[in-house]
């Protein structure tokens, strides 16, 4: 299906996920079925979407370089879905000796959210009513860390008593970088 371009970009050069510089794997803590972590860290289509396996705040990441690698920004959008749920409030990311807890900012993207809801109504998917979540960055101190392992877990839901699916995950993660 054609997919708009404001829901697709061409990856950065410095994306290490996604510029073959360096071999990786990944993996997550669960995977629902047709959503897996590849959706968020492979695709650059805003379209393709992580959901963990209804695991909320427990919803863990782990990526895994081949050899080390200096990063020095992380970026990703949190998938969503109908009444604010499968939102996560805080995730921890560790890279090396840095760790950082987040309070994410959970609000839809007024550039792209009306996109991505026209795109779903498009395709039938009369039930997606929600749109796709701001970016979160976080920019590494100096001196940039070098490691190999690069994890990101879910610390607390938005709404723990309204979500029922507790479907969190992530429609596009991006890591940049060097590999040393």
């Amino acid at each position: 299906p054609e997919v708009h371009s404001q829901l697709t970009y061409i990856a950065k050069s410095y994306d290490l996920l996604r510029n073959g510089s360096v071999a990786l794997t990944s993996v997550a803590s669960s995977e629902y079925a047709g959503y897996p972590l590849s959706n968020a860290i492979v695709s650059t289509t805003y379209t393709d979407e992580f959901s963990s396996n209804s695991e909320g705040a427990a919803m863990k990441v782990t990526i895994t370089f081949g050899l080390p690698v200096a990063i020095s920004r992380i970026t990703f959008r949190q998938r969503m879905m109908s009444n604010n749920s499968s939102l996560l409030r805080k995730v921890l990311v560790t890279f090396g000796n840095q760790s950082k807890e987040f309070t994410l900012v959970n609000q839809e993207d007024p550039g792209i959210s009306p996109a991505y809801k026209d795109y779903h109504e498009s395709q039938g998917n009369t039930y997606i009513t929600w749109g796709l979540q701001v970016p979160n960055e976080w920019l590494f101190e100096s001196p940039v860390p070098i490691h190999t392992v690069l994890k990101i877990e879910g610390l607390e839901i938005m709404a723990p008593n309204m979500d029922t699916f507790r479907n969190t995950g992530f429609t596009d993660i991006q890591v940049y970088g060097i590999k040393v």
